[in-house]
């Protein structure tokens, strides 16, 4: 290593982000050369924790692991246009989605909000028969056996469902538990439907963090954007035989560290 004398400068080096930089060079390092002194260490250890501070933070399966409480809200569109087939198989990517999960009376807890013309709660946050994989499992494949697939869909109807009778005290729902609403659909919901700016208050209020899941060719992109409220928590997918290739992404969206720091 080469040594440095006494006298020599020393500048912050580019071996933190550019941001960082910037912010350094125009704060606290003031543009101009400092010798290499006890003063310039303490300099460059400021520097170093800007650059902590200013890099991007985001969530991994590390980060999704350490949330072990969620009260989470399956949104799950039912409608003809569907089909029976792909029905099934969106059912066997959501079980396969719950089962990243850590599930149990003290950990997370998931809601299931079937939904066409009309939205049903199929489970509720607070039924204890439902804290477990194995039981939501079954309840999942009663789905499948018995579910009817309906005409016209109505996504304002199960958002409001969701907002008003799912993420409330008295069905289960944790104030310290951080509140995720995950919908699948694979189109737009009728002309008909009351504007979704009447529907999403009731969950805002409540900080709930909403995904949205687009399968198919004819979902809605800009729909989509409104139900989740930010482009970055849509995940569109071509094919429902697509669906479990997207659910680490759909999990780490759901799971977004930088949702957790704000909603507390």
């Amino acid at each position: 290593m080469r040594k440095i004398s006494a006298t020599s400068v020393y500048k912050c080096r580019p071996v933190i982000s550019t941001r960082a930089r910037r912010r350094c060079g125009g704060s606290l390092c003031g543009g101009y050369a400092v010798s290499y002194t006890s003063r310039a260490m303490i300099v460059l250890w400021h520097c170093a924790v800007i650059a902590v501070f200013l890099a991007p933070s985001h969530a991994t399966s590390s980060d999704s692991e350490n949330q072990s409480s969620l009260d989470i809200s399956l949104v799950i569109d039912r409608t003809t246009s569907i089909g029976a087939a792909n029905y099934d198989a969106m059912l066997d990517s959501i079980m396969t989605l719950i089962s990243k999960y850590d599930v149990g009376e003290n950990k997370t807890h998931f809601a299931i909000v079937t939904y066409a013309f009309n939205a049903e709660v199929r489970v509720s946050l607070d039924d204890v028969k439902y804290h477990s994989q194995e039981a939501l499992r079954e309840g999942i494949e009663e789905m499948k056996a018995k579910d009817k697939l309906i005409h016209r869909t109505r996504t304002d109807k199960a958002l409001k469902k969701v907002c008003d009778e799912v993420f409330v005290p008295e069905k289960g729902d944790r104030p310290e538990s951080p509140n995720v609403l995950i919908l699948f659909t694979d189109g737009g919901t009728r002309k008909t439907s009351a504007p979704y700016g009447t529907v999403l208050p009731a969950c805002e209020v409540k900080h709930v963090h909403r995904v949205a899941v687009g399968i198919g060719k004819n979902i809605k992109r800009s729909e989509l954007e409104i139900i989740a409220g930010d482009s970055g928590r849509v995940v569109a997918v071509k094919r429902f035989a697509d669906l479990p290739n997207y659910l680490d992404s759909i999990r780490e969206t759901a799971n977004s560290k930088s949702f957790f720091i704000l909603s507390f």
